[in-house]
């Protein structure tokens, strides 16, 4: 993205991210966060989603032509861990913004808010690790049988047929699940 049009984005954007109390990204880390996200989803699936093809595509299509204008609080990260958050626009929908707990998550899944600072602030406190939350009550799902889906070997990337002991271990990497 051309500096002009970053400065434009975030002239914009500046009063709400203020309000907000989130740090303004510089030019440089912008530009690294970005290009990573868009090169992290040029290369395989990584472990811990169970990707598809169009999930896959969805999340290049989420960071394509994305900047990262400013850098949240710590957020919660499966297996007790935080990271940093980071919250994202796109010049082209400048009403909106997204909200990421880190680069790892999937950015199919990135939380959409107005921008709007009360907005923002309520998508990042849903996210910090400090928070009490209240007991959440387990989830069943059925995903099909598991002669239908494969899964990523951690060891090749190749599918793999999708047995109890695969999904343990693929789930255990989740960037949104705790084990």
């Amino acid at each position: 993205m051309e500096a002009i049009e970053r400065f434009a984005l975030l002239r914009g954007l500046r009063a709400v991210l203020d309000a907000a109390g989130v740090t303004l990204a510089s030019e440089e880390a912008s530009r690294e966060v970005t290009d990573a996200l868009v090169a992290q989803y040029a290369g395989r699936w990584r472990m811990g989603t169970l990707w598809t093809d169009t999930f896959w595509e969805s999340c290049k299509e989420a960071v394509r032509g994305l900047v990262l204008v400013a850098s949240g609080p710590e957020a919660r990260l499966a297996r007790g861990g935080v990271g940093q958050t980071l919250v994202l626009a796109h010049p082209e929908r400048p009403g909106e913004l997204l909200v990421a707990p880190s680069t790892l998550f999937p950015a199919a899944l990135f939380l959409r808010v107005p921008a709007a600072a009360a907005e923002l602030q309520e998508a990042l406190a849903s996210l910090d690790p400090a928070a009490s939350r209240p007991r959440t009550a387990v989830t069943r799902a059925f995903m099909g049988h598991s002669w239908e889906f494969s899964i990523p070997s951690p060891y090749s990337t190749d599918p793999v047929p999708a047995g109890p002991r695969e999904l343990d271990r693929h789930f255990n990497f989740s960037p949104a699940a705790t084990p």
